[in-house]
């Protein structure tokens, strides 16, 4: 019989530092384990299946692992994808080599975002962008609100 998990949060924003960029992440739920490990769960509302490779090569479940980690670092942290639908879930886990290649693979593409001039992509105010959610975080809109970003 599985050992019960104690809910530690909900809908938490976890933020990481990079160079010239903060890395933000939304997790679902973080359970503690009796062993005191964390437990990152994303709750999936389109998926049937899931296995422990679908968890392990999940960009955002590695984002969140780093993003926990470096919050708790002397915790161990794994990464779970429940299928609300069918019950299905598996659970990976990002070891210390991984998690630095990823953080590197992160500062790496974010930089290279950063430096690249995109001219077809720039930020060009619409009707629509006053009904965007993110227009608080986006860094070419006049509205940009740097105090978002601080709180998280």
């Amino acid at each position: 019989m599985p050992t019960a998990a104690k809910t530690l949060c909900v809908e938490k924003t976890f933020k990481l530092d990079f160079d010239d960029f903060r890395l933000l992440g939304r997790v679902d739920r973080i359970a503690e384990h009796p062993d005191g490990s964390l437990e990152i769960v994303d709750y999936k509302s389109g998926r049937q299946t899931v296995t422990e490779e679908d968890v392990a090569s999940d960009l955002a479940m590695g984002c969140y692992q780093l993003l926990v980690r470096h919050k708790h670092p002397d915790r161990r942290v794994f990464a779970t994808i429940h299928a609300l639908r069918t019950g299905d879930e598996a659970s990976a886990e990002l070891d210390d080599a991984s998690l630095a290649e990823l953080r590197a693979d992160l500062q790496f593409i974010g930089t290279e975002i950063l430096n690249r001039d995109y001219p077809n992509v720039a930020p060009i105010p619409k009707r629509l962008c006053s009904g965007c959610d993110f227009l608080p975080l986006c860094r070419k809109h006049p509205d940009f609100d740097a105090g978002l970003l601080e709180d998280a």
